[in-house]
């Protein structure tokens, strides 16, 4: 009897620190309120301690959101975040295209990576922008700033 005292002891003291140390799945997909707006968000990952990786697609009409399978390698290291935007896949699907601007797209991803950041607290939140059109640059394409190239004896900076 007294053994198995001791084990149940154990097991309600340290059962949460043992749960919370193995990897935990997280796959949700559903509508989340964005910028006043309902939008569509899929979160993704084998371990859900891993950190954010918010994928922001091209803008309205593109989506990856449907492409699970060409992101699935990211889902090991990281929460996978996919979100249709104002006027793309299935945000579009119930909203429509009305409020669509540079401006509002800019400040719905300020607010989910807000969200994001207040859900996930302890984990790093980074942005995967593969078209790098879905922000505003500090300087427009084809301005003198993006034709510069680097200087050919210019020294790599130390990190």
């Amino acid at each position: 009897m007294p053994l198995l005292l001791i084990v149940v002891t154990a097991v309600l003291v340290l059962g949460p620190e043992l749960v919370t140390a193995q990897a935990h799945r997280v796959e949700e997909a559903s509508f989340l309120t964005v910028g006043g707006v309902e939008q569509w968000v899929t979160i993704r990952g084998d371990d859900a301690t891993k950190p954010v990786l918010l994928l922001v697609h091209g803008g309205p009409g593109d989506v990856q959101s449907p492409y699970v399978s060409t992101y699935a390698p990211y889902e090991k290291g990281f929460v996978l975040v996919q979100w249709d935007q104002r006027g793309a896949g299935r945000t579009f699907a119930k909203n429509g295209a009305a409020g669509v601007s540079q401006a509002r797209l800019l400040a719905d991803g300020l607010d989910l990576a807000q969200q994001l950041k207040r859900r996930f607290a302890k984990q790093n939140l980074f942005v995967l922008d593969p078209s790098a059109d879905s922000f505003p640059r500090p300087t427009p394409p084809g301005s003198p700033a993006w034709r510069r190239k680097p200087s050919p004896t210019a020294k790599p900076q130390p990190r």
